[in-house]
């Protein structure tokens, strides 16, 4: 008899030994042993997965433990060079998933009304210091002044007085 639980959708990670896979796919391009992500991913992906993140996939479809255990058993027999270098490989039931993505993420209502506000701030911020507030380009204007007027104005000549 099956339980509820055993039909599920499943997670599946795993782990690779990076040095053992570049003595695999032997190459001069030192990245190339990245391609063995790829042919596991496009495997599960036919294999009606979605790729979660990293080495993580999830089945879009609830599977019993019998069925992940035969695609797991085909991804071993496609990729045969796969058991010399996988290092972990589980397998996890989903139970109940909550998506909380909506926490990072705002409406344009509420970008437009968090704009809006920073605007405010801003224009009131601005207005309260803008006595003493000097931009850059007063700055500059009083530095060029300040230096023609030291150009333009003579010199002192330090005179020795002898009548002393």
């Amino acid at each position: 008899m099956k339980a509820a639980d055993d039909f599920c959708r499943k997670a599946i990670n795993f782990d690779l030994n990076t040095e053992s896979l570049k003595k695999i796919f032997k190459s001069n391009n030192p990245f190339v042993y990245m391609s063995a992500y790829r042919k596991i991913g496009r495997f599960l992906k036919n294999n009606d997965f979605e790729h979660r993140q990293w080495s993580g996939y999830v089945s879009k479809q609830p599977l019993t433990p019998i069925q992940v255990t035969a695609i797991v058993k085909g991804l071993n027999k496609t990729l045969p060079w796969l058991c010399q270098c996988v290092k972990k490989f589980d397998v996890t039931d989903i139970g109940e998933q909550h998506d909380l993505m909506y926490i990072f993420q705002k409406t344009e209502k509420a970008k437009l009304q968090e704009k809006a506000s920073e605007q405010q701030n801003l224009k009131e911020n601005s207005d309260e210091k803008s006595k003493g507030i000097i931009s850059r380009e007063s700055i500059l204007k009083s530095a060029k002044i300040i230096a023609q007027k030291e150009s333009y104005a003579p010199k002192k000549e330090h005179s020795k007085d002898n009548s002393l």
